[in-house]
């Protein structure tokens, strides 16, 4: 998303987090006032409130500069259907309409009175990635300094790598080695898997990320359609998702 892009989402975002302070009336007031009823205003607002860091677009970007060397070494950890992803614009009304009808709670989806069961193995096929292999578990502390040096030196910023710094390093990277291979899994995680409030990825993923092999071994799809119910679930509930 270009920097034009961005203003225009911040701007939109500060509009809706204004509307959600007015009183009644006062929303019956802001609304009149831009030529259309409080109702249209309030299609606006919850369009806007179904805002997300996925950036289809970046990931796109970067991984069609990738050379074949590199585009290789994705194929051999499992994530060669993600590379090949060409989706390059969000539809933000679709995902709102999908996660109104969408039950994170029976992983379910309900159009034209059909309930559609959803599981972590479509969202594998989906997305390119394998239903198979060991969980992906964030729980455990970060305290190994070498992790914490990790951070810093994949541009991280306290906890966290930004997702800016991983997408000039992948191209920078002169050879597809580990290094390599664990910048693109943070990348994806933070661009289209897994995207936070915040673009960046948390540095727990290195906990287990940096230990050769490891990334072959994990289930990303169980881990991604979590991530995904638990992102609807607190969106519904009124929470930063």
């Amino acid at each position: 998303m270009g920097k034009v892009a961005n203003a225009k989402l911040d701007h939109k975002v500060r509009d809706c987090n204004k509307w959600r302070k007015l009183n009644t009336t006062e929303k019956a007031t802001y609304g009149s006032t831009l030529e259309g009823s409080s109702g249209q205003v309030n299609d606006l607002v919850n369009e806007m409130s179904c805002i997300t860091r996925c950036s289809s677009d970046r990931f796109h970007r970067t991984v069609e500069k990738l050379s074949n060397e590199k585009r290789l070494a994705i194929n051999a950890i499992g994530f060669g259907n993600v590379s090949s992803l060409s989706c390059t614009r969000l539809h933000r009304q679709l995902c709102h309409f999908l996660i109104q009808k969408f039950n994170p709670d029976t992983s379910s989806i309900e159009l034209h009175g059909n309930v559609i069961r959803i599981s972590a193995d479509e969202f594998g096929r989906v997305m390119g990635l394998k239903h198979t292999g060991e969980d992906v578990q964030l729980d455990r502390p970060v305290e190994d300094e070498k992790v914490k040096q990790l951070v810093k030196s994949f541009g991280g910023n306290g906890k966290r790598v930004l997702v800016k710094g991983l997408a000039e390093q992948l191209e920078k990277c002169e050879n597809a080695n580990e290094d390599f291979k664990v910048r693109f899994v943070m990348f994806a995680l933070g661009t289209v898997l897994c995207p936070i409030s915040s673009p960046s990825v948390t540095e727990k993923y290195l906990t287990f990320l940096t230990i050769s092999g490891k990334i072959e071994t994990k289930n990303w799809a169980d881990h991604g359609f979590n991530f995904l119910c638990e992102g609807v679930r607190s969106f519904k509930a009124k929470k930063v998702a």
